[in-house]
């Protein structure tokens, strides 16, 4: 504040003028006074002001007060500026935020369907081990079968051999028993 200011209301304040009310009330030992409407010097050792001067007071005081008011309404505009300026940023960060939940959002259903298909194919999969587990079961249980079939025949094969070892045996003995009977007679 301002020499001017200070002494502004130092005066105010020795006149008890309250500025925060009406403009035209006044002390009552100034309105009692009579002063033309002239030049008017003011005395020092005078304990009060005439109208003009404290019509003059009055005025420097609102201008002090506008001032002040003014610095504070530029000081909250400037506040302002800088909180709607933070807001802004805060805003673009959100939908920046927001853009990439979505885009997250969407990855991670590519993922997730994948991974469904991926169980599938798993199923399937495993769906078709199990056939080739059971066709190899299968086909192990018919080499058994074959295996078996194989030692009946061979078994047979031995029994034939041998029958047609003895059948050859008998029959050349019958060859010979009868070429001994055909020779003796």
């Amino acid at each position: 504040m301002s020499n001017q200011e200070e002494e502004n209301l130092r005066l105010s304040a020795s006149n008890s003028i309250e500025f925060d009310g009406d403009s035209s009330e006044s002390n009552n030992e100034v309105d009692n006074v009579k002063v033309d409407d002239g030049f008017e010097l003011r005395d020092p050792e005078a304990s009060h002001f005439t109208p003009n001067s404290l019509n003059m007071l009055k005025a420097l005081h609102i201008m002090a007060v506008v001032g002040e008011i003014m610095y504070e309404s530029h000081d909250l505009e400037a506040q302002f500026q800088l909180q709607l300026m933070s807001s802004t940023k805060a805003a673009n960060k959100i939908e920046k935020l927001k853009k990439k939940l979505k885009d997250t959002d969407i990855e991670l259903r590519i993922v997730c369907s994948l991974i469904e298909n991926l169980k599938k194919e798993l199923i399937e999969s495993s769906n078709a081990v199990s056939l080739w587990d059971s066709k190899i079961i299968s086909l192990g249980n018919e080499v058994v079968d074959l295996k078996r079939q194989i030692s009946q025949l061979r078994s047979d094969l031995t029994i034939a051999k041998t029958t047609i070892s003895e059948a050859e045996t008998r029959h050349h003995s019958e060859i010979k028993v009868a070429r001994v009977a055909v020779v003796e007679e």
